[in-house]
């Protein structure tokens, strides 16, 4: 009985996780391991920009990636991010927000904002922030704000049916939308 309970486990994991998806995911899980599936000329850059870019928290792989236009989903146009300046009385908020293209629509799937005192104009080391792609239709955002010596460090991931989670420093987060301050050495962060 004790060989059989690990087998079975496994094959109920299975059934139950491939009938839950849908089917343009199971397409492209497989297409991943497909290299005549892979967008050439997209594997080609990655190559070339992998030795170039330095990614804010955690170094992109290079991969196979199937090309976006073979799933039955809308068109995927891509993703984008973007950074935005608020002044108040009690600092500058810091935002980034984070976007997916799909067809017609722009929607956001990930915001993070940071009450800073200092913002450097010249270098914006204060600030980092990528989005990656490669992970469709599952999407990655990752990024840091920095302050003097302090760093505060954020992956955040949205899969393709809608759950999302976003880890800052270490704890993790269900919210999409983060504000966040020190207070004192504390670092608190909210969802909205």
């Amino acid at each position: 009985m004790k060989c059989y309970f690990p087998f079975l486990l496994l094959a109920l994991f299975s059934c139950t996780d491939s009938a839950t998806y849908p089917k343009y995911y199971q397409d492209q899980s497989g297409w991943r391991e497909d290299s005549t599936m892979w967008d050439m000329a997209l594997l080609q850059s990655d190559l070339m920009y992998s030795k170039m870019i330095q990614m804010p928290v955690m170094e992109s792989g290079v991969y196979g990636t199937p090309r976006y236009e073979l799933n039955e989903a809308p068109p995927f146009e891509g993703l984008e991010t973007t950074y935005e300046e608020v002044p108040t009385d009690s600092g500058v908020w810091v935002s980034n927000r984070f976007f997916s293209k799909m067809g017609e629509e722009r929607n956001e799937f990930f915001s993070i904002s940071f009450l800073m005192h200092e913002i450097d104009t010249t270098a914006f080391s204060h600030n980092q922030r990528a989005v990656v792609s490669r992970n469709f239709p599952d999407y990655l955002a990752q990024g840091f704000f920095k302050e003097g010596d302090k760093k505060v460090k954020y992956l955040a991931i949205k899969t393709f049916d809608g759950d999302f989670f976003a880890i800052v420093n270490s704890r993790i987060y269900r919210g999409s939308k983060l504000r966040g301050r020190y207070v004192g050495e504390r670092l608190e962060f909210l969802e909205e």
